[in-house]
């Protein structure tokens, strides 16, 4: 709502949630949630797998250029490329799900349910209306995707090494592995917070009877620090950490334990 410009007031986080619980009740917290389900699932999905084929790709180039016998390990440069464009396929594939979803948090009560917002998506602006942001999210999921792999496996792979060098067991503790995600959660939504701004301005444009501003995402970004000065472009960044922090880090506890029990290695 914040980075929407939709917010219900100006004040603090916890304000907002009060104005927002007392005009919705308990179920205006989970505005949108059936189609962020149906995003989130297959999009970290995606994710997950492409980030593994593209870091053995690359880990497999680096050895091939490498002198015979050399220990060749991925970078975190390697693994920033590898969850860029992890991000960038996922987002890519599951993107009007993204629409849908900001249509349905911003827009309470206006659809009567992910179907009816999908027909209005498409009934405002055809097949591009469920695209209407594409390019900035493409753009911000590099460093958005990227980061949040990098910061959070670079820290995993120097407590590991840590452990290694002091003769201690090298499992990552449960509450390290949360930490880890913690990290990388904010790390990774502070880089983007602009992008994701726009995105979700774009996304609301020309729907529900709201006026078309922005023609693109270098239009969206200047007319946005302009009119409503730079430090629009990292509105509702608080709250978008406190939701990224603890999600990351169970997202990855989640991958850890079941590569775990399925037996699975990562590079």
């Amino acid at each position: 709502l914040q980075m929407s410009g939709n917010a219900i007031n100006d004040g603090s986080i916890l304000s907002q949630l009060d104005e927002l619980y007392r005009a919705e009740g308990v179920l205006g917290f989970f505005k949108g949630n059936g189609a962020n389900c149906l995003k989130v699932a297959p999009s970290r999905a995606i994710q997950f797998a492409v980030y593994e084929k593209v870091k053995l790709a690359i880990l497999k180039h680096s050895q091939a250029r490498a002198r015979p016998g050399a220990d060749v390990s991925l970078s975190a440069y390697g693994r920033l490329c590898a969850g860029g464009f992890a991000g960038m396929v996922a987002s890519s594939i599951v993107y009007p799900l993204e629409v849908v979803k900001t249509m349905l948090t911003v827009s309470p009560g206006l659809y009567d349910g992910i179907l009816h917002a999908f027909a209005s998506a498409y009934r405002d602006g055809g097949l591009q209306g469920f695209y209407k942001g594409w390019f900035p999210t493409l753009v911000a999921m590099f460093p958005y995707v990227g980061i949040e792999f990098m910061i959070y496996e670079t820290f995993k792979q120097a407590y590991t090494t840590f452990q290694l060098r002091r003769g201690e067991k090298t499992d990552l503790p449960p509450l390290v592995h949360l930490t880890l995600g913690c990290v990388a959660g904010m790390a990774s939504q502070t880089s983007a917070h602009p992008l994701d701004v726009i995105r979700r301005r774009l996304q609301m444009q020309g729907k529900g009877g709201r006026p078309k501003e922005y023609h693109n995402m270098f239009d969206g970004l200047y007319k946005l620090a302009r009119d409503e000065g730079p430090a629009e472009l990292y509105r509702g960044l608080r709250p978008a950490c406190l939701e990224k922090m603890p999600s990351t880090a169970i997202t990855f506890f989640a991958y850890e334990v079941l590569k775990g029990l399925l037996g699975l290695k990562s590079v």
